[in-house]
């Protein structure tokens, strides 16, 4: 009789791997199996020895197997819970494919203890705590001590390995609790003050810790904003954008540690404020008369404009308010305008004098920057338009995400052709605008 491989066409088991128990069993033994080696074997017995010229098939085939001892417990990972209690984690990045338990065996001081578990039910924790754990495991957490761990990681048919490691129940190991009653508060349409309380059982003056406050505007184009602000429990908040509601949070850790609390979070509006922006200047449109001296005042002017973005309303925009002033004199026209309307034409004007068109938006609080219009006189080559400086502008040709020069507005003046004697003239100005 021999053992073979059956792998198509049957490979005979060196003799070195067979022992005879008795005249009724053979055994296979391999020590040195490889993944290679996998497959169906059976006993055969060699039909030439009693006439025949094939092998015969003794017995049921056997499905073999290779596999691994057990790996050893490589490393661990411990958390303590606000210096209260601790976890300690060891699972592999990949699980066995058999049922493989471990046996964690501690001592720390006087006291000492054992937990176990299978990697396989992804049970790979054990807790330790300063007094008896809710889940019935008896660990038991110190401070500033020492523990020895000692791994047996054990498989029924393939042995077990052992390993051992040291963990010290130190600050940088603690992941704290939430801080306590966060609270903000305005200061004013565009500050605000943050304060809270350091976690429950840790005072500051023997568990030293740092805190780090983010928050964020309800707008769509503002980022996170984290701040770093060391042991101080608070912090003033500057440059907010009024009628804004701003969310909130603030973590901790130790400060020789690298594991951050849970965040606690508020949530607060800021009072509004008035307009922050002029309203944006698309387009102007201008008519303009040059006539006999007996018909001085045929000058007219249409001016155009865009919304204030809501984010530079500062609160609820009411209207507009559009004023033409007379250099010369001081004399003025003021015209209050709807939100729809979003424009104002001004008739019998000089045509020899030089006017300044003031646009806008205003709320419960107060009123913008104005956009300003410069209109000199109709025997002057230029048209001049400008906003306030450093004023946001939003028009197709303006991108706010690549702010770079581009044309913003171009204004036409006409002649009334059905009056005699006066004469018709088109000028177009490109205004420049570049967001700082």
């Amino acid at each position: 009789m021999y053992f073979g491989r059956m792998s198509g066409v049957t490979v005979r088991i060196p003799a070195r791997f067979q022992h005879v128990i008795n005249p009724r069993i053979l055994q296979l033994r391999h020590p040195r199996m490889k993944i290679e080696n996998e497959g169906p074997y059976a006993c055969y017995m060699n039909e030439s020895s009693i006439g025949g010229n094939e092998a015969t098939l003794l017995g049921i085939p056997a499905q073999v197997q290779v596999d691994y001892p057990p790996d050893p417990v490589t490393s661990v990972t411990c958390i303590s819970d606000n210096f209260e209690s601790m976890i300690c984690s060891w699972c592999p990045a990949e699980l066995p494919s058999k049922l493989t338990k471990w046996i964690l065996e501690w001592r720390v001081g006087s006291a000492s203890g054992d937990c176990s578990g299978y990697f396989n039910l992804n049970q790979c924790s054990c807790e330790f705590c300063g007094t008896p754990c809710p889940s019935g495991d008896t660990g038991r957490f110190m401070r500033y001590l020492t523990y020895q761990m000692n791994f047996t990681v054990e498989e029924s048919e393939l042995g077990s390995v052992r390993s051992s490691f040291r963990v010290r129940t130190m600050p940088k190991i603690v992941r704290p609790r939430k801080v306590q009653d966060l609270m903000a508060e305005t200061t004013g349409s565009t500050s605000m003050r943050v304060a809270w309380r350091h976690p429950i059982h840790l005072h500051p003056s023997w568990f030293p810790l740092v805190y780090e406050l983010s928050y964020k505007a309800d707008w769509p184009d503002e980022d996170l904003v984290v701040m770093q602000v060391g042991n101080d429990t608070s912090v003033q908040l500057t440059g907010l954008w009024p009628a804004t509601n701003y969310h909130l949070s603030v973590r901790c850790r130790p400060l020789s540690g690298q594991y951050w609390s849970n965040s606690t979070s508020v949530r607060i509006k800021t009072p509004e404020d008035a307009p922050s922006a002029p309203p944006n200047m698309l387009m102007g449109s201008f008519r303009t008369h040059s006539c006999r001296p007996e018909r001085e005042n045929c000058r007219s002017v249409t001016v155009f404009w865009q919304p204030i973005k809501p984010k530079y309303s500062s609160g609820v925009l009411q209207g507009y308010e559009v004023t033409c002033r007379r250099v010369h004199d001081g004399n003025f026209q003021e015209v209050n305008v709807d939100l729809l309307s979003l424009s104002e034409t001004f008739t019998g004007l000089d045509v020899d004098q030089h006017y300044v068109i003031k646009v806008v938006g205003y709320n419960m609080v107060g009123r913008s920057p104005p956009a300003i219009i410069n209109l000199p006189p109709s025997n002057h080559s230029e048209l001049q338009s400008q906003a306030t400086r450093g004023a946001p502008i939003s028009t197709s040709a303006f991108n706010h995400e690549n702010p770079v020069l581009k044309p913003f507005s171009c204004f036409t003046t006409h002649a009334i052709l059905s009056i005699p004697h006066c004469f018709s003239s088109l000028s177009c100005v490109h205004m420049f605008h570049s967001m700082k």
